[in-house]
């Protein structure tokens, strides 16, 4: 039986080398010669050496994958009958954010995850496991000692000599759309930092390399920042071919800038962690990824703010230079000699065991998550689905407001919705426990596709009524085809508490875009008080009245004055209460407003907040729940109440910045999330 390597930190094991008589069939490479394609040639030349990789799929015994996404292209009938390895190339949460997931999930045995923060998230979903980092090629990114090569290479790209250089060598825009950031890259947030760090310090210069650098270049050039891309200017059309470059390349621009700047939202790496370890490159990074595995605290910054400030001191002082030598000896256990034991050791079990050992110990080990392929092989005779819910005319609570903006979405897009639902009804969503339990057992289950939508966990979110948790998840178990959650704090907290989701994915809430969508005129804050806001439709005390109480009694109110819309828990003397309004009135009192502020506990998913920042407004959040997932770099967090003067007064002086980098969930994007999951039935 495979262990899970939970306790194997160190990557020196030593096993004897073996052959696998069928063979193992290696894919998932991308074909454009970038990160995957490296992944797959890393791997196949480790394992190379105690399997045969054959070309061969039917006579493989093993199906090992760089990324889940190629497994979806193989029949469903072969993987069942093959032991199946997947990586994960991505973060987590991004994986559970794609419906498309659920199509590989239930035939891959094991996972191999890149980081420490990967596993604990595999480990929470119980699924088995193995920590393989990514690896690194020594005689490709190592440090360059010849100042002559640095000199030359300066001169033939017209980079400066005696600037501080900044790098960034991923790609800032998707191949389907040249003109947008994106999201998970964070260019935005890259461009915010270094445009308050030239703000403080003419002496920077960027340098940017890699293929769909478009936007990040438009804007640099729109802001009068000097950069230098080194590549071909390509225009118009997507570059990737042009300008994915050669490492022998990469690693001089490693070696010539002075700091290295990750500004990810998610990621499985990033690459350039471990590449700039082991070029002994200074590097910054979000907290992201393997970035904690290799880089010290001071190297992992929370926010725009503290970005800024640790390379000003760098520039003075030189101050990340302390860290280089430490990332350097942890480079070292992402080498093929370090990591091959463990791949190794690995395939001798699945060679041990084979497919019916590798079933016998998922069975064994009690997962919280259970994925079932019953899913699979349905039909539907078109687009129609039942959104089964009561629901009542806003305002009212965040679940009933998303399933109204859901269904108008839908309709858009086409589909037929009804809130009822029959014998033979084919598509269902059903929501927490606001159902018909026994309505719902009657369905024709040989027909109809349930997708349960859940929240909470209620005990921590209400701090009572666990017995309603139980209920759920009893029906859960039931009747559900997919578990839909809002957010991955939601979802890891319920697998803490014991239970057991079905077939669980991730799709974040979002507002009716009719409604709720940013001001167009710029904030002009000079001259008046600064108007803060904020909304709740629960008067729960967990939904932040005693922290409003505490500002409404320490806020000094000849510089501010505070709106709060909705119910709440306590009375106020200074901040002004507005009872619970309609939709479009509440969008419109937004929108008069300059900062949101959320004092909830433990909300998995606030619908009050995801209209907050729909309509633009940078947050102060409290840094519990699912806020930190909805909010990203476009606010600040506190832990105690006492934190949020001061950070009112950071996020006002830096206000631009904050309230360019607000990101909204879409609805669009949520609803074509459901309408793939409808499609899973095919």
């Amino acid at each position: 039986m495979l262990p899970t390597l939970k306790d194997k930190v160190s990557l020196g094991v030593s096993v004897p080398s073996y052959r696998a008589t069928r063979g193992v069939w290696l894919t998932g490479r991308d074909n454009v010669n970038w990160a995957t394609d490296d992944d797959y040639f890393f791997i196949r030349r480790m394992i190379s050496s105690f399997v045969e990789v054959t070309e061969d799929m039917e006579r493989a015994e093993i199906i090992h994958s760089i990324n889940w996404h190629a497994l979806m292209e193989i029949d469903r009938n072969i993987l069942r009958n093959k032991v199946v390895v997947s990586h994960i190339p991505h973060d987590v949460r991004n994986m559970l954010m794609q419906p498309e997931y659920l199509r590989a999930a239930p035939f891959v045995d094991y996972w191999i995850v890149p980081s420490f923060r990967a596993k604990e998230y595999m480990e929470w979903l119980g699924l088995p496991n193995i920590y393989v980092p990514y690896g690194i090629d020594p005689g490709v990114f190592y440090k360059i000692k010849d100042d002559a090569v640095f000199k030359d290479f300066k001169m033939q790209y017209n980079i400066p000599a005696d600037k501080y250089l900044i790098g960034s060598f991923q790609r800032d825009t998707e191949g389907s759309d040249l003109t947008t950031p994106k999201y998970m890259k964070g260019p935005d947030i890259f461009l915010e930092i270094v445009k308050k760090i030239y703000e403080k310090n003419k002496n920077i210069h960027i340098v940017l390399a890699g293929p769909r650098r478009f936007w990040l270049r438009r804007k640099l050039s729109e802001s009068g920042i000097p950069f230098t891309f080194v590549g071909e200017l390509i225009e118009g059309k997507d570059d990737l071919i042009e300008n994915t470059i050669d490492r022998s390349l990469i690693n001089i621009l490693y070696n010539i800038i002075n700091v290295y700047l990750v500004s990810s939202r998610m990621e499985g790496g990033p690459k350039a962690v471990l590449e700039c370890a082991s070029t002994q490159t200074k590097i910054l990074s979000t907290d992201v990824g393997h970035a904690k595995d290799i880089l010290e605290k001071k190297q992992i910054y929370g926010d725009i703010l503290e970005a800024v400030d640790l390379i000003l001191d760098d520039i003075e002082n030189n101050s990340l230079k302390q860290y280089v030598s430490r990332n350097f000896a942890k480079s070292k256990q992402h080498h093929m000699d370090a990591i091959q034991p463990v791949l190794s050791d690995f395939y001798r079990h699945l060679k041990t065991g084979g497919k019916q050992g590798a079933q016998i110990f998922k069975e064994i080990k009690k997962a919280p998550v259970s994925f079932r392929d019953r899913l699979f092989g349905r039909r539907s005779d078109g687009k129609k689905i039942s959104i089964y819910f009561r629901f009542q005319k806003p305002p009212w609570g965040g679940g009933n407001q998303f399933l109204l903006a859901l269904t108008k979405m839908l309709v858009k897009k086409g589909w037929s919705v009804n809130h009822d639902l029959n014998r033979n009804s084919q598509v269902v969503l059903i929501n927490s426990f606001h159902i018909e339990f026994d309505k719902i057992k009657r369905l024709n289950r040989s027909r109809a596709l349930i997708l349960h939508r859940i929240d909470g966990p209620t005990i921590l979110v209400r701090g009572k009524d666990k017995e309603l948790d139980d209920s759920i998840f009893k029906m859960n178990n039931e009747v559900a085809d997919i578990s839909v959650f809002q957010s991955l704090w939601s979802l890891i907290e319920t697998l803490k508490l014991g239970y057991m989701p079905v077939n669980p994915l991730i799709i974040v809430n979002a507002s009716d875009p009719d409604i709720f969508r940013p001001k167009e005129t710029d904030v002009n804050m000079r001259g008046r008080k600064i108007k803060l806001i904020s909304t709740s439709w629960s008067d729960n005390p967990r939904k932040g009245g005693p922290i409003y109480k505490w500002l409404d009694e320490t806020l000094d109110w000849n510089r501010y004055e505070y709106t709060f819309v909705g119910r709440a828990s306590e009375k106020f003397k200074n901040i002004k209460h507005v009872e619970p309004v309609p939709s479009e009135v509440l969008a419109d009192i937004l929108k008069q407003h300059d900062i949101f502020i959320t004092a909830s506990d433990n909300d998995p998913c606030s619908n009050a907040l995801i209209e907050a920042l729909s309509c633009g407004l940078p947050t102060i959040y409290r840094n519990r729940g699912g806020h930190p997932e909805l909010v990203g770099a476009g606010g600040l967090g506190f832990e105690e109440r006492e934190d949020i003067p001061i950070l009112l007064e950071r996020l006002i002086e830096n206000y631009e910045a904050f309230r360019n980098l607000v990101v909204s969930p879409s609805m669009d994007r949520a609803s074509s999330e459901f309408i793939t999951c409808f499609g899973l039935r095919t």
